[in-house]
């Protein structure tokens, strides 16, 4: 038994008989050893470049004499909100497109082969999108009125990005006043209150 030899390595084996005479002709053949899970991680992993909503990075490959068996790919891990997705590429540069916006996202590289996974991954690579939309309207509005208050109720929407604030303006049907763009905007108001943006409810007072 020949022992000590390196996985997924094709040998040559000679094998000859020799006397006094000398050596005979040698018998020839070739046997590649056993696959294993691959035996190294990328390193280096690096973005190269990033817009609104995609990605782009790299990594060095490992060494030919540690993918260990047929059927060699790198694996990326991308994690965001909780849950972890993956692809597969036989290159060494991936895209991951269509990211969602307000995220954070954590990249990580592995190796596969026909035999599984490798155990260790490479160093993490972490970014977070950016804000892109504004927020929505809150829903919900409800006003109650006494005689000197309003209270007024809302539901906070369910954007990608948290609100950096929330404001509460207030004004009579009369000193009403609408800027055509945006239209949404008012022009003139008796009050303004700026509110935390995970407030759902403020009391407008005299």
């Amino acid at each position: 038994t020949i022992m000590g030899l390196e996985e997924y390595i094709t040998y040559q084996v000679d094998v000859l008989i020799g006397n006094a005479a000398g050596n005979g002709t040698a018998a020839t053949a070739n046997v590649t050893t056993d696959p294993v899970v691959p035996s190294d991680a990328p390193n280096g992993l690096i973005e190269i470049s990033r817009t609104d909503d995609y990605v782009n990075f790299t990594w060095i490959p490992i060494d030919y004499k540690y993918q260990n068996g047929p059927n060699f790919q790198y694996v990326v891990f991308y994690a965001y909100e909780g849950s972890e997705m993956n692809t597969t590429t036989d290159m060494t540069f991936k895209q991951l497109m269509n990211l969602m916006e307000c995220t954070q996202f954590n990249i990580t590289v592995g190796t596969q082969n026909s035999k599984g996974l490798h155990a260790r991954k490479s160093d993490i690579l972490t970014f977070i999108t950016p804000v892109i939309s504004i927020p929505s309207a809150p829903s919900d509005l409800t006003l109650t009125p006494t005689d000197t208050t309003i209270q007024v109720d809302w539901t906070l929407p369910s954007d990608p990005c948290p609100a950096d604030n929330i404001t509460v303006m207030w004004s009579d049907s009369i000193t009403v006043m609408w800027i055509p763009a945006p239209s949404a905007c008012p022009g003139i108001a008796d009050g303004m209150m700026v509110i935390s943006s995970t407030d759902t409810s403020y009391t407008i007072m005299g």
